[in-house]
């Protein structure tokens, strides 16, 4: 009996222990900064603009939905923790699937190692998040409209232009992208090459054709407002920011 009664406990203790992680895990947890596995410095604020955008956070909800805010876009699912808590398993609503490993979790800092790529740190945010509407979150201002016939080719990204920052961090953060493409087609379907990273998606307009929204496959996506648009030119600019993507026709 005495051996019975210690390997309850030991279990209650371990599910006790579990139970303890999950809790942690869960609220609005904002990024921080982003380093590369094979570097020792994170990238710059500027460059963490571009990867995911700013005002990006998570946030974990008790019953085991999440919802996650990237590049001016909400993405919803399920979350759980795997392998004795090691790592992260996102399920979006699109049935996709993604599993991080959790390299620490402590009170108000969180960091996951994703595709064995990157740290990704975020921090705390004591502010509690509620989604109350999560459609048509862009601002048409300052915006053009535009047409499947004029977006319908492939764009090659020539300046990343910041207005918040000087000349030389632009020009630093436009060798860093250049060279960048999207390749988009009159059937709704798009290609993409960002850094180096090439995907593929879906795009549509939204706000009479002054918002851009691109949705990868894996279920990730952006929003753009379209600043400008002719047959030599396109200029997109995410939703609330400074940040504009500048792009001639690929030759």
């Amino acid at each position: 009996m005495r051996t019975a009664t210690l390997i309850l406990l030991i279990l209650a203790l371990f599910a006790s222990g579990k139970a303890q992680i999950r809790e942690k895990l869960i609220g609005k947890w904002d990024y921080y900064t982003i380093r590369n596995v094979e570097e020792k410095e994170p990238i710059s604020r500027s460059m963490l603009k571009i990867v995911v955008g700013e005002n990006s956070f998570y946030n974990f909800y008790r019953d085991g939905k999440y919802i996650l805010f990237e590049n001016n876009a909400y993405f919803k699912g399920n979350w759980k923790l795997a392998d004795n808590n090691k790592k992260l398993v996102l399920t979006s609503e699109l049935g996709t699937t993604q599993s991080f490993e959790v390299v620490s979790l402590s009170a108000n800092t969180l960091v996951l190692l994703i595709k064995n790529d990157a740290y990704h740190t975020l921090v705390r945010d004591n502010q509690p998040f509620h989604l109350t509407r999560i459609e048509n979150q862009t601002d048409p201002a300052g915006t053009v409209v535009g047409s499947a016939d004029e977006l319908s080719r492939k764009w090659l990204l020539t300046e990343f232009r910041d207005s918040l920052e000087t000349a030389e961090v632009n020009d630093q953060m436009t060798a860093i992208v250049k060279g960048s493409w999207f390749d988009f087609r009159k059937d709704g379907r798009y290609s993409r090459k960002m850094i180096t990273h090439e995907k593929s998606g879906r795009w549509k307009f939204q706000n009479g054709n002054r918002t851009l929204i691109m949705i990868d496959d894996d279920g990730f996506g952006s929003v753009w407002n379209i600043s400008f648009i002719s047959p030599t030119e396109l200029v997109l600019q995410r939703p609330g920011t400074s940040v504009q993507h500048i792009f001639r026709p690929f030759q």
